[in-house]
Formats: structure tokens, C-alpha cells, sequence
């Protein structure tokens, strides 16, 4: 009997419609919904600042609680699946960020401010969650999520083009309502093509029950605290390398703004490039250990060498590394838990990494200096991986002789 996890995902028959255009369009329009402020969130903070006469402290402590929250959403969300119509739950979570994010253009004052990107961040977290949910019980996970990424990072790019005008001409309504926009894309297409049951033990789309997973909560344990962890060390070096481009390198503004721009435009190939190897069935361990190399590598020589070569060698190992290490992370969640719902919780993990991320890698630079949080980063990093690619390696090798046997 072959007990292989991603091969009890393939045992799940789904009809035409779960193979849809609209429906995967769905997937995505929930994935970048869930995030879609992230990518303007400098351009926001600026706005928030001027609105409500706040110092950068107080707007980061707002963009942290909403990044929070997301996490929460993220969590209570996975706990639903399989319980209730998971088209429903994602119309009634749209709705409500539409009607935070409505609230925040409107707001006028930081109260009713705050309250609204709690009520959204909720709300966005739940948006995640359902379609980390759709991606894992696919049969070609990596692939799925890949997509989320390439169109997220599409978005990003056009976003970024376009919210600087509507925020100079609009303030907070410009680039709130940009938002707003994408969500109202998101709710037609949740509301007639997302599918209606995730992580169920067997639904209407369902015509094989799925099978538990062969793993320890131990093991689960283990890959959960790990990918919290690879957040934090990656997502605080992130907060802070503009800073050490600033201060440490003497980079102008403009400069900096460039190579992260460009680094940006790179990270949309990593998924592209994740969709090939699992193609190819190259398994996860090994392209985890040569991204985790890389970046480690990368991140500590800019720490050894602060030069303007180095910081651009960094910048392009920072986020390109995110975005092709996530999909297999979504992957293999997938594959510890079939029905779904492990992977629908990553966007809580991501969230909670971030979240922990940037003050942490500031009190470090506080004690230690600006520079060497890339050392913090190259350490929580090789720490992180090096659980990751070994629990890699135990399900590559389980899913590769559970084929065996199937076969």
C-alpha cells in the first residue's frame, strides 16, 4: 500500500471545473488580495505619516498589528477547512477586507484607522489561508503556488507604477482604493468559481477519501518552526537593507531604489524556475540546499564586504530566495498533511516570521551594528535550512518509493 503523501494528493479526482480557468484565476485573485498592500506599503506609510502626523515608529507598529492579525486570520482559517463551504468563507472574508480597506480611505482618525487594517489584516489572513488551502490539495502544489507568485509579483510591478500617482492626487483614498480594487476583481471571481470544499475528508469534488499523514506531530512540528524561523532571519536583513545601503555603503537613494527594483523584477523568475525543477522531478532537497548556499553565502559577504558590489549581489539572494523556497515550503506541508489545512496555516507562519523579523534584526543592529545583521540572517538561515532540507529529504525519499510501490 502506498502511504506516500503527495501520492494520496493525487488520488483526489476532481472534475472539469476544478481544472478551470476561472477557477485558478480565483486562487490567485485571493493570494494577491490577501497581500495586496504589502508592495505599497512604503508609499502608504508615507501617506499615514502626513494624514494622521504620525512618526515611523508608530506607522511600523500599525503595519506590524496588521501583519499580525493576518497571521491570526491565517491560523483560525486552516482550523475551518473542511468544515464549512469554503466559497462562502471566502466571499464573507473579501467582503470584510473590501470593508476595512474602505474604512481606511475614509478614516479620519487613527482610531478608526488602526480598526480598519486590524478588521482587513483578519480578513487577508483568511484570504491566504484559503488559497494556500487550494494550492496544497492540487495535485501539482508547487506549481500552483508558483503561479500566486508570479502574478503577486506581476502585480507588484504594476501596482508600484501606478499607486504613486493615484496617492500624490488622492492621498490614503488613491492607494486604499487601488486595493479596493483588486478586491472587488477578487470577490466576482470567489464568488462563482473558487471551490466550494477544501481539506474535506470527502466532498462533492471528491470521489477518493484522502489518507492521513504517515508523519509524527513531532516531524510537523520540526518544518513548522523552521519555515518561522528562515522568515525571520530573511524578512529582517529585508527591513533593514535599504538602511545599509544608506548608511553603511553611502548609496544614494536613488541607487538603492534601483537595485532593489531590480532584484524585485528578478524574484518573478524564481517561480518560473521552481515550476521547471519540479517538472523535471528534481525533488525539493536538493534545489533547498543550493538556494539555501547562495543566500547564505551572498548575505555574509556583504557582511565581511560593505561594498556596492556585495550589496547588490545581496539584494538579488534576498527576495528571489524567498519566492523559490516558498512554493516547496507550501509543498511539503502538503505533503505532511494532505487534508490541506497545515498549508493553509504557512501564510500565519510567514506572517508571524515577518512580524518577529524586523524587531529582532533591530535591536540586534541596536547592540551589534547595522552591518552585522547579516550575519544574524546567514545564521537563522543555515539554521532554519538545514532543518528544512532534511525533512526534504526524508519525504523526497518517501514519495520516491511510495511511487515505487504504486507502480
Amino acid at each position: 500500500m502506498n502511504t506516500d503523501a503527495a501520492a494520496t494528493r493525487d488520488l483526489q479526482t476532481t472534475t472539469p471545473n476544478d481544472q478551470s480557468l476561472p477557477m485558478a484565476i480565483s486562487r490567485i485573485c485571493m493570494w494577491v488580495s490577501g497581500q495586496a498592500w504589502v508592495p505599497l506599503l512604503p508609499l502608504l506609510i508615507g501617506a499615514i505619516t502626513t494624514k494622521f502626523a504620525l512618526d515611523l515608529s508608530t506607522a511600523g507598529f500599525v503595519a506590524a498589528a496588521q501583519i499580525l492579525c493576518g497571521a491570526f486570520g491565517a491560523f483560525a482559517m486552516s482550523r475551518l477547512l473542511g468544515k464549512f463551504n469554503a466559497r462562502y468563507m471566502a466571499v464573507i472574508a473579501i467582503t470584510v477586507a473590501m470593508l476595512g480597506n474602505i474604512l481606511a480611505a475614509l478614516a479620519p482618525a487613527l482610531s478608526l484607522f488602526f480598526l480598519s487594517r486590524v478588521i482587513s489584516g483578519l480578513a487577508e489572513g483568511c484570504l491566504m489561508a484559503l488559497a494556500s488551502g487550494a494550492a496544497a490539495v492540487s495535485t501539482r502544489t508547487e506549481h500552483v503556488f508558483s503561479t500566486y507568485k508570479i502574478s503577486f509579483g506581476l502585480y507588484a510591478v504594476i501596482g508600484l507604477l501606478i499607486a504613486p500617482g493615484l496617492i500624490t492626487e488622492f492621498e490614503l483614498l488613491g492607494g486604499y482604493g487601488l486595493i479596493f480594487g483588486v478586491n472587488v476583481v477578487t470577490l466576482v471571481f470567489a464568488w462563482s468559481a473558487f471551490p466550494k470544499t477544501i481539506g474535506a475528508p470527502q466532498t462533492e469534488n471528491t470521489e477518493t477519501p484522502r489518507k492521513n499523514s504517515q508523519y509524527s506531530r513531532l516531524f510537523v512540528f520540526a518544518l513548522c518552526s523552521a519555515i518561522v524561523l528562515s522568515v525571520v532571519g530573511v524578512m529582517g536583513l529585508q527591513a533593514f537593507i535599504e538602511r545599509i545601503g544608506a548608511e553603511v555603503i553611502h548609496l544614494e537613494a536613488q541607487t538603492i531604489g534601483n537595485i532593489l527594483a531590480g532584484a524585485a523584477a528578478a524574484s518573478i523568475l524564481s517561480p518560473l524556475l521552481v515550476m521547471y525543477l519540479v517538472k523535471k522531478g528534481f525533488g525539493r532537497a536538493l534545489p533547498f540546499t543550493i538556494a539555501a548556499t547562495i543566500n547564505i553565502v551572498a548575505v555574509a559577504l556583504l557582511g565581511v564586504n560593505g561594498t556596492p558590489l556585495f550589496f547588490v549581489i545581496a539584494a538579488l539572494a534576498i527576495m528571489p530566495f524567498v519566492l523559490f523556497t516558498q512554493p516547496y515550503q507550501i509543498g511539503l506541508l502538503a505533503d505532511l498533511d494532505p487534508s490541506g489545512k497545515l498549508a493553509a496555516a504557512a501564510p500565519g507562519f510567514f506572517g508571524l516570521g515577518a512580524a518577529i523579523g524586523a524587531p529582532l534584526a533591530g535591536a540586534f543592529s541596536e547592540q551589534f551594528g547595522l552591518i552585522n545583521i547579516t550575519f544574524l540572517a546567514a545564521a537563522l538561515t543555515f539554521v532554519s535550512y538545514l532543518i528544512i532540507v532534511n525533512i526534504a529529504r526524508v519525504v523526497d525519499r518517501n514519495t520516491s518509493g511510495g511511487a515505487a510501490e504504486s507502480s
